[in-house]
């Protein structure tokens, strides 16, 4: 009696752990977002003693940067040619324009242009982009059918899709930016705005 306790109790046990390798080897692997750099260029070419660009250039510039997630933006290059006074000039209101776009200052970098072409200035962009999990939609298992009882292969991209739709800067999702000191004001700001949204 005693020997059939232990044979019954060792095929359980061989059973289970069966079981249990069987779920591990077929659970999906664990789905998340990335995040990669971006970067973008753009030309704005000027005519002939004009600090100023074109009306068709400025729309051009305008059109680009609406394109450009601001709140994302690690650096910001504008090449130029440093011997041509006029193309510096020319640079320095262009950060001008960049700064009212929403970028911050010390973003914004003057580099010599590779190009001895004083009519031209070469903006470059890097910026922060988040990236959805892979693959996804994954249809690999059966979304009706599970014995396992595991995870779906699906499981994830839902939530990751959805976080990285929220973020203002996808290199938060990363390492966030920290804050030196507390706001009160904007602490206070943002309590008075849900309460008044609430009501």
């Amino acid at each position: 009696m005693k020997a059939t306790n232990v044979l019954y109790f060792l095929s359980r046990s061989c059973f289970t752990v069966a079981v249990i390798m069987l779920t591990a080897c077929n659970s999906p692997v664990p789905k998340t977002a990335d995040v990669k750099t971006e970067v973008v260029y753009h030309a704005i070419e000027y005519d002939n003693n004009k600090l100023q660009p074109s009306v068709l250039e400025a729309e051009k510039l305008d059109m680009f940067m609406e394109s450009v997630p601001v709140d994302a933006v690690s650096y910001v290059g504008l090449q130029t040619v440093n011997s041509n006074q006029r193309a510096i000039e020319r640079a320095k209101r262009l950060k001008l324009y960049l700064v009212k776009q929403g970028l911050t200052p010390k973003l914004i970098h003057l580099q010599p242009s590779v190009i001895e072409d004083g009519q031209v200035i070469t903006l470059t962009i890097e910026y922060a982009k988040a990236v959805p999990p892979k693959p996804c939609p994954d249809w690999s298992k059966n979304s009706i059918t599970n014995y396992n009882n595991t995870p779906g292969s699906n499981f994830g991209c839902a939530y990751y899709n959805n976080f990285i739709i929220q973020l203002d800067n996808p290199a938060d999702f990363k390492n966030g930016h920290g804050n030196s000191r507390i706001d009160e004001t904007r602490s206070s700001n943002v309590i008075q705005k849900y309460r008044g949204s609430s009501q």
